[in-house]
């Protein structure tokens, strides 16, 4: 044990030092009953006092390397380890730091954990730098018991069995067969004594430990040919022991690292390869730098001093680290990674392994670049890449990016493959719980693909997929992805890695609708079961989402304020890649409500929301011409403010082209053969065929605008409330009584009713258009997206109200037709009733366009739902109370709608501040008839009165004071909260609102109901043609998704994004104070900065020209 080992006085008391570090030795087979080598002595097991085993062997000095190596690796199960670390220093007298120490065992720890097959080779004991060494082993190991993969490191003890042995204890209770040795580590998973026959003697195993690393070296790594175990010896600290250990080490060419500045013997050796460069080292100069670093005694220092010129033979298999440089994260790897390169000549495969396991992107990229262009890298970049994704590396995996055709790399079966791979290292995975239905079989794309459309509604589909007609060495096809970074930026957010997503995102194309797909996957992530199992799933979805949602908005702002127009191609434009959604769709599928405040995005809204008609245009004009359509054509009241008439958009540049024609006409003089008045005719015959096209032009643009019909449907549905009132009102009790033919006017009422019934079948009909309509292959999400979708929960009022008209509907023919039926006539009247209060309900929908009541109307749907939960609370008090009282003063009443008052109505009465129990519900006096039935109330018992009356009312007391103080005032608490919170962005939520409307009436068909019926004819109609022509001509025209118009919006977001970037870059540089900086560095920077604004600025310029709007409006 380098000659280090503790030995006070020359041997050990046994009552001294038993302690949990002094193990015990059990012989387990001797000398005797060995069968399979001579001078194998002893093996077995260590038993330490904490119950650990570890095994250990007794081999004599004189043992062959070879031998010793096979037998062990049989022995104790070995695998070939990739990596072999040799540790060799100071023992007792151990002159590191503490701080220093610490360090140290973080770096140790962090190449063993990454590296889970190394060995690690030490002098076995519990003190110095072999206790370090221990620690690290240790730690590496309970770190791997949390991970998937287990460690499988080794740490050999390699020591003198003369110095470790020590007399047997004495006395009854003892077992003689027990020895006791000095402190071995009990970290160490293996160990190796050497028997010379000495005792008290150490350093006697330097020899065998030398020759024992040189044939483990001479092993080849399993699947590589000629290729030898990467080796190397650190020396840190020590004294003649050590020195001796690296002399044998170099001479078995081991590499060496000499960690400088770690005390004594690494200190010396470091200043002797120093000293060497520049001149011969005298031998005086060498003796007083040992006797003063190490503390040598006299009649060995020319025996050490031999020893080092000895290592300095070999200087070029040493390295010097310096610790004074700061032994931080990735210090230490990086001096052992060079060392192994330089030295070991380590193969490039296994010098991008250590690299990678080491977490040395700087180093990898250094070998990369030296290596570029050689056949055999590309195989190695491929398997490391991959192996960098599935354990989400992501500085590995943008380094190799760059050196990798990511097009030619990622296929469809790698990708499943990445996936699977990925879900048995991690279980964060929130489709894990849909996709373990498969009885553990490979998960694919289609399974990925098919829970996200079908559980959570989010369009992705890895539809483009390229059939390749090359063949692989199996004569399978290869399918590859013509945009490989979308697939892995979805597969990114499945698993939320932050990093990797933005790493992913900057190369996909359409980043805006990627930004907006991001933060609907999120926001499905958040959702889902497994948030509530893991809050770091949940805070991480949460970062991202919030991230993705606020650089779409800084795209589209950016755009904005460069060009409107690519703005709104960027809005409208469907994305194939993202289910044919356009941004605004997948904003709205994200419930991204601050996207749709932006000022692009609003100009835009505003924009289809009037259609051809000008935004200067007041909404009262366009109410009045709706509701008076000839005051469209009557200048005088024309609702737009120019002195030709009518004005919508581009009038202006129309009526000047009209004017340059006229110009034109007026100048061309007349020929010969035409007279004066066939020319006169002529011309006024066609002035007013293009007058009337004109009339007809504007009439098509005004009632294509979305406004014009929302306005036709208000007035419609205002006008259907007013028929339907009159029938609820005026003639429903005549109606219920009258046949079904009617007499004008006397009969007004039964032609109303058959109005409204012909109104309501065209709501339905409509309904079942739109249900119709939702493009989903699953009824299950069709009846979802219809009842529940994004845009609020209209369909369901208009559901209940077609629900209970019908039912009044059926119960009115059936109380018609069959006069002797028990039905009452008020059942027809109530559900009547019912459907006249939802559609009065319905007609706050029309509301939500206004700026001032369009948040209100948000309020109070939020505030419902507070309401709901509330009453949850509410109803426990409630049922408490009237249940006590009602079985208090009336114990014998058994009416059920008695017993119902009694314990609902009356509480709830209280509640608002009714104090009289006599009073509320009964018509009539209480009675003291028992068999009364509701609402005549019994009169309370009152030989019961001291007891069960005066209970009751303190019951009552306590009960109305705590409802109206407490929870009625929680009550107002939840509604001020919710009335700041929507209140505080009422904007947003008003532009949000103004979106589900414009989609609303875009879809819709132009007539109002009952007009709307034709729209339905016409759509049926066209469906019929639809379907029996030969759609493959329409697949054929079908327009290519990949068009170049959309080509140059992805250029433009491109332009945008790196702007963005640049800007944060600025704000960096402003924000983050500059310690101990020179000016200089600070002007090339700022020079830096306006060179990279001005070439983006000519970018820029160089694409707004007319030019490319030209293109872009005709590819359009």
């Amino acid at each position: 044990m380098n000659g280090e080992l503790p030995v006070p006085g020359g041997g050990f008391s046994p009552g001294k030092h038993r302690s949990k570090f002094h193990p015990v030795l059990e012989d387990t087979q001797t000398t005797e009953s060995h069968s399979y080598h001579d001078n194998i002595k002893q093996e077995g097991e260590i038993f330490f006092m904490d119950q650990q085993k570890r095994p250990y062997v007794r081999v004599s000095d004189s043992i062959e390397a070879e031998s010793l190596v096979k037998s062990v690796r049989e022995k104790w199960n070995l695998q070939t380890p990739s990596l072999i670390i040799s540790v060799t220093g100071g023992a007792v007298d151990f002159a590191m730091t503490r701080k220093d120490r610490d360090r140290l065992r973080a770096a140790l720890r962090r190449i063993l954990c990454s590296t889970k097959d190394c060995w690690i080779i030490t002098g076995g004991s519990n003190v110095g730098v072999m206790k370090i060494v221990g620690e690290a082993v240790r730690d590496s190991i309970l770190r791997s018991e949390t991970s998937a993969e287990q460690n499988k490191t080794v740490a050999i003890g390699i020591a003198t069995w003369g110095a470790i042995e020590t007399k047997q204890f004495e006395g009854k209770g003892f077992d003689p067969n027990l020895i006791f040795a000095p402190s071995l580590d009990e970290n160490h998973t293996h160990f190796i004594f050497c028997d010379d026959k000495t005792k008290g003697k150490f350093g006697r195993e330097q020899k065998l430990r030398g020759e024992f690393e040189k044939s483990i070296r001479a092993n080849t790594i399993s699947g590589k040919e000629n290729n030898k175990i990467p080796i190397i010896c650190l020396m840190v600290d020590g004294g003649p022991g050590t020195i001796d250990t690296v002399r044998n080490a170099l001479k078995n060419q081991t590499p060496l690292l000499i960690v400088d500045g770690s005390g004594r013997a690494a200190d010396v050796m470091a200043w002797a390869i120093d000293k060497s460069k520049k001149s011969v080292i005298p031998d005086a100069e060498l003796k007083t730098m040992l006797r003063s670093k190490i503390k040598i005694p006299q009649e060995e220092l020319e025996k050490n001093s031999e020893w080092v010129l000895e290592c300095l033979e070999e200087v070029n298999k040493m390295r010097v680290y310096k610790l004074d440089k700061d032994l931080g994260h990735g210090e230490l790897d990086k001096a052992i990674l060079r060392t192994l390169r330089d030295v070991e000549e380590l193969d490039m495969e296994s010098q991008i392994k250590f690299s990678v396991l080491w977490d040395l992107p700087e180093i990898t990229e250094e070998i990369l670049r030296l290596h570029a262009g050689e056949e055999k890298l590309k195989k190695i970049i491929e398997e490391f890449a991959e192996r960098s994704l599935i354990e989400s590396n992501p500085k590995f995996i943008k380094l190799f990016l760059e050196y990798l055709v990511l097009k030619a790399f990622l296929t469809k079966k790698k990708l499943e493959h990445i996936y699977n791979e990925t879900l048995k290292q991690s279980k964060k995975f929130f489709l894990l719980s849909a996709l373990q239905a498969k009885d553990d079989e490979p998960i694919t794309l289609n399974d990925i693909t098919e829970t996200l459309m079908h559980k959570y509604g989010i369009q992705y589909r890895p539809s483009n997929v390229d059939y390749h007609a090359s063949l692989n060495t199996t004569g399978e096809n290869i399918e590859y992805f013509r945009c490989p970074q979308r697939e892995l930026f979805v597969y990114s957010l499945l698993f939320i890695r932050s990093e990797s997503i933005d790493i992913f995102w900057y190369d996909v194309p359409s980043k805006t609708a990627a930004a907006l797909f991001a933060v609907q996957l999120c926001g499905a992530i958040i959702g889902s079961s497994i948030t509530k199992l893991d809050t770091d799933i949940l805070s991480n979805a949460t970062m991202i989402q919030s991230s993705y949602r606020e650089k779409a908005g800084e795209i589209i702002n950016l755009c904005y304020q460069g060009n409107y127009n690519q703005t709104k191609s960027i809005l409208e434009a469907s994305h194939e890649a993202w289910g044919d959604k356009t941004c605004l769709d997948l904003a709205l599928m994200s419930d991204s409500k601050t996207f749709f405040a932006l000022d692009g995005c609003q100009k835009f809204i505003t924009e289809k929301w009037n259609g051809k008609i000008d935004d200067a245009t007041s909404n009262w004009s366009i109410f009045l011409c709706t509701l008076i359509p000839p005051i469209l054509f009557i200048p005088p009241f024309s609702i737009f403010k120019h002195r030709f008439g009518i004005l919508f958009r581009n009038d202006i540049a129309e009526e000047q082209k009209e004017l340059e024609k006229k110009q034109l006409k007026l100048s061309s003089r007349p020929s010969a053969s035409t007279s004066p008045s066939q020319n006169c005719t002529s011309g006024n015959n066609v002035d007013d065929k293009s007058r009337i096209a004109k009339l007809v032009e504007k009439w098509k643009k005004f009632y294509n605008a979305p406004v014009v019909t929302y306005f036709w449907n208000l007035i419609a549905h205002v006008i259907f409330i007013g028929i339907f009132t009159s029938v609820n009102i005026k003639g429903l009790e005549r109606i219920l009584k009258s046949p079904f033919y009617f007499d004008w006017p006397s009969d007004w009422p039964l032609l109303a009713e058959y109005i409204v019934m012909f109104w309501v079948l065209t709501h339905l009909l409509e309904e079942i258009r739109e249900f119709i309509a939702i493009k989903d292959t699953q009824l299950v999400h069709k009846i979802k997206h219809f009842f529940f979708p994004k845009t609020g929960y209209w369909n369901i009022a208009d559901f209940f109200a077609i629900y209970f008209f019908t039912i009044g509907v059926i119960l009115r023919l059936v109380s018609h037709f069959k006069e002797s039926t028990d039905l009452p006539h008020e059942l027809t009247i109530g559900t009547y009733v019912l459907a006249l209060i939802i559609y009065c309900i319905r007609l706050t929908s029309y509301l939500s366009v206004s700026e001032q009541v369009g948040p209100k109307i948000v309020m109070i749907g939020k505030m419902i739902e507070d309401l709901l939960y509330f009453m949850c609370i509410f109803m426990v008090f409630l049922l408490a109370y009237g249940i006590a009282v009602q079985s208090l003063v009336y114990p014998d009443i058994t009416d059920p709608l008695s017993l119902f008052w009694g314990i609902f109505i009356r509480p709830f009465y209280e509640t608002l501040g009714e104090s009289s129990m006599e009073e509320i519900g009964a018509t009539d006096e209480c009675t003291n008839d028992t068999k009364a039935e509701w609402p005549f109330e019994e009169c309370p018992d009152r030989g019961a009165w001291l007891l069960n009356t005066l209970f009751a009312l303190a019951l009552k007391c306590v009960y109305m004071g705590f409802t109206n103080v407490l929870l009625l005032n929680l009550l107002i608490a939840m509604f001020n909260y919710r009335y700041t919170e929507v209140n505080k962005e009422s904007d947003v939520h008003w532009k949000f609102q103004m979106y589900i409307v414009l989609q609303e009436y875009t879809d819709r068909p132009k007539l109002p109901p009952p007009l709307i019926i034709f729209s339905h004819i016409g759509i049926f109609g066209h469906w019929i043609i639809h379907s029996v022509r030969n759609l493959s001509k329409r697949k054929s025209e079908k327009k290519d998704k990949s068009s170049p118009s959309l080509r140059k919006l992805e250029e433009w977001e491109d332009i945008s994004v790196e702007e963005i970037l640049m800007r944060r870059e600025k704000s960096n540089r402003v924000n983050v104070p500059e310690f101990n900086s020179n000016s200089q560095s600070e002007l090339d920077f700022d020079e830096v900065i306006q060179r990279m604004d001005s070439t983006l600025e000519k970018r820029l310029r160089s694409y707004f020209t007319p030019r490319n709007f030209l293109e872009l409006g005709e590819e359009r």
